[in-house]
């Protein structure tokens, strides 16, 4: 699949940056462990020198040779863990809900990052799959055959078939009708549709998806932020804690979750919503507005 180029570059959030430089990280070390292994064995690393080569050509520092087992063998230990417990799974794909936490556990654990969430994945996975819902946008609105899209973007005719399946269970879930009028109603233009197709694409949720396209500068004006105003309220994203809750709930489909954060945003959208229209009243004037918490920033 073709990728952005100079993708690092284009990202203008901190910490979606360093998210993804740690999945780059993750990408090198998971290449170290197969190369490796080809050859060598993990219960007992020989072939150390190759072993030291492999982490200096991907750009790895170590501090020492043993640090330098210790890491290995850590990664090492947890893949094999996570293999035996998802045989099927591709380690590499962070298009879906399951690859995003997975990848981020095994940050977790190798990378020393405590911090690190399935949801700091998000970006990640926009800016790495940027062509497979460009493609998938395309064909959908026919601006473009599936075939000569398949091509130019590189991708394979089971990427694509797997996108559009997943893409299809979110225009059935009933997320894009909703998130569109509420959308529109405080900015007064519905969404660019590549907001939905990444969505769709990668198990995410409308304003996941939006403020990833925006974080990489694809999405600029009025699909970002509101223009200054004179009086807003402010419409409070939903809590992280909860968004960690739901997503931790193993009862619950990557669509079902999806709906169940959606539902949250909309429900304090009205909220503050019927706050403006009733000052909006009693003012008889109309220069009340809403703006969300993630704007405010740009607002100033």
């Amino acid at each position: 699949m073709r990728k952005i180029k100079n993708a690092r570059d284009r990202i203008i959030d901190e910490e979606d940056r360093k998210a993804y430089d740690k999945y780059k990280t993750y990408l090198s070390e998971l290449a170290i462990y197969e190369e490796y292994t080809q050859e060598n064995s993990v219960d007992k690393i020989g072939g150390l020198f190759k072993l030291a080569y492999l982490y200096k050509k991907n750009g790895i520092e170590f501090k020492n040779r043993k640090s330098l087992v210790e890491r290995f063998k850590k990664f090492s230990s947890t893949i094999m863990r996570i293999k035996q417990e998802n045989p099927d799974l591709d380690l590499r794909d962070i298009r879906t809900q399951k690859g995003r936490k997975i990848v981020s556990d095994v940050i977790y654990e190798t990378q020393n990052d405590k911090k690190i969430k399935e949801a700091d994945l998000d970006a990640v996975a926009v800016i790495e799959n940027f062509s497979l819902y460009v493609a998938l946008g395309q064909v959908n609105e026919n601006s473009k055959d599936k075939k000569s899209a398949l091509n130019e973007y590189e991708i394979s005719e089971e990427e694509f078939k797997r996108a559009k399946a997943s893409y299809k269970k979110y225009e059935k879930n009933g997320i894009m009708d909703v998130y569109d009028s509420m959308f529109k109603r405080n900015n007064g233009a519905i969404p660019n549709k590549i907001v939905h197709y990444a969505a769709g694409a990668l198990e995410l949720t409308p304003s996941e998806a939006r403020r990833a396209l925006s974080t990489i500068q694809v999405l600029k004006g009025n699909d970002t932020k509101n223009s200054k105003i004179e009086k807003f309220f402010t419409v409070y994203d939903v809590s992280q804690v909860l968004i960690d809750n739901i997503m931790r709930d193993p009862q619950l489909t990557p669509e079902e979750k999806n709906r169940r954060i959606c539902e949250l945003e909309v429900a304090e959208f009205e909220r503050v919503s019927k706050n403006v229209e009733e000052a909006n009243r009693l003012q008889h004037t109309d220069k009340y507005k809403i703006a969300r918490e993630s704007d405010q920033r740009e607002i100033g």
